[in-house]
């Protein structure tokens, strides 16, 4: 299963957890994911809405960005909750240029990371077979 998808997927779990509405419903920002060996992909988040696309976000105001930059298998980690978020990015894992500048983006998405893990884990323990799917390609 594409990270697209997996990552779609997580954004659903968010999206059903009190918590994760909260967060969704603060900012309006776009949260983009460079992945090293793949295809890159945003998704923009817009007060409590979001969507999914593919390739690099055309915003035009650089300071609405957040770029979250790592390899496959470190994305993969955080969204089934192997790694987690705040670690990943301090350990330089996975980086996050200008995350100083755009503090309260990277805190909100390392936030909604978190919350997603929890929700995967959460449906996961629930019998969900597609995130079954998803869990059984952890190694």
């Amino acid at each position: 299963m594409e990270l697209y998808d997996i990552a779609r997927r997580m954004f659903l779990e968010i999206e059903g957890n009190a918590e994760g509405k909260k967060v969704l419903g603060l900012f309006r920002f776009v949260l983009q994911f460079q992945v090293a060996e793949g295809e890159p992909f945003f998704v923009n988040i817009d007060r409590g809405r979001y969507s999914f696309h593919r390739g690099v976000t055309l915003e035009p105001d650089p300071m609405c960005v957040l770029t979250c930059e790592s390899d496959r298998r470190t994305f993969f980690g955080l969204m089934v909750g192997q790694l987690e978020p705040v670690e990943t990015n301090f350990s330089g894992k996975m980086f996050i240029p200008n995350a100083f500048g755009k503090r309260v983006l990277a805190n909100c998405s390392l936030r909604l990371l978190r919350i997603g893990q929890e929700s995967m884990l959460k449906a996961l323990l629930n019998g969900d077979a597609q995130v079954g799917q998803i869990y059984g390609g952890v190694r």
